[in-house]
């Protein structure tokens, strides 16, 4: 049986082959030519989000060394680069997913593209994210869709399936708040023959990623009206 047929609904995609294949890495998989292009094209599709945010500094995580290092779009001034190597990270500085060298509140955005399925300590890296990012900063996680008929490409290679509902929870656990969670990257096509709405909201629920934006809100503190004399009201009495 082959699942070629599976795969002409997927512009760009190649045929797939039966998997009865060794397992291969993350470095491998997102060196490959079909994968590179579905990279690409998600940061074409995040750009949007990416352009309304200025600042000075930024991070773009890079899931490894041979993936698209563009970032469309990006306003900010410096951008510094990270990527998924063994035992952690590497590129402009080498770190470890829970310690991230850098300053406390001092960067305008974090794009993170497929890094998070590949950690070792995702919440903790999550909380590195939380606190380099400065008040009003703002991160964008992108996760492969687990319910997508691509996860037939990445399901041997040593990611971990993530629902983007649970990139928002742990987002919201150290303290961002989530404002978008939206299908990305290649969209699985539904029969023409189908209703056009349908069609539209089966396209969106098979896209091959998720990107999750969220934003670090600082609430100050609300000073309170210093209160005035008192006035005491009696029955049949005037104020006092």
């Amino acid at each position: 049986m082959t699942l070629a047929p599976l795969s002409r609904t997927i512009h760009t995609m190649p045929e797939l082959r039966a998997a009865r294949q060794m397992p291969w890495g993350t470095d491998r998989l997102f060196a490959s030519t079909p994968i590179v292009a579905l990279l690409a094209h998600e940061q074409l599709q995040a750009a949007p989000d990416i352009s309304r945010v200025f600042g000075h500094s930024g991070l773009f995580v890079r899931p490894c060394a041979d993936s698209p290092a563009l970032l469309p779009g990006a306003m900010t001034q410096v951008m510094m680069q990270l990527y998924r190597c063994a035992g952690g990270m590497s590129g402009d500085v080498r770190c470890s997913d829970d310690a991230l060298p850098i300053a406390t509140a001092c960067l305008s955005l974090v794009y993170a593209q497929h890094v998070l399925e590949s950690s070792p300590a995702g919440t903790q890296l999550m909380g590195e994210v939380a606190r380099v990012l400065a008040p009003e900063g703002v991160a964008i996680f992108v996760v492969f869709n687990p319910l997508s008929p691509v996860r037939l490409r990445w399901c041997n290679s040593g990611l971990r399936a993530i629902m983007p509902s649970q990139v928002a929870r742990m987002l919201g656990e150290h303290g961002l708040e989530v404002r978008t969670i939206r299908p990305l990257g290649y969209c699985w096509r539904a029969p023409a023959s189908c209703d056009v709405g349908s069609d539209m909201k089966r396209s969106s629920r098979l896209a091959s990623s998720y990107l999750v934006l969220a934003r670090k809100r600082v609430h100050g503190m609300t000073p309170l009206r210093v209160a005035g004399a008192r006035v005491a009201w009696n029955n049949g009495v005037g104020a006092q």
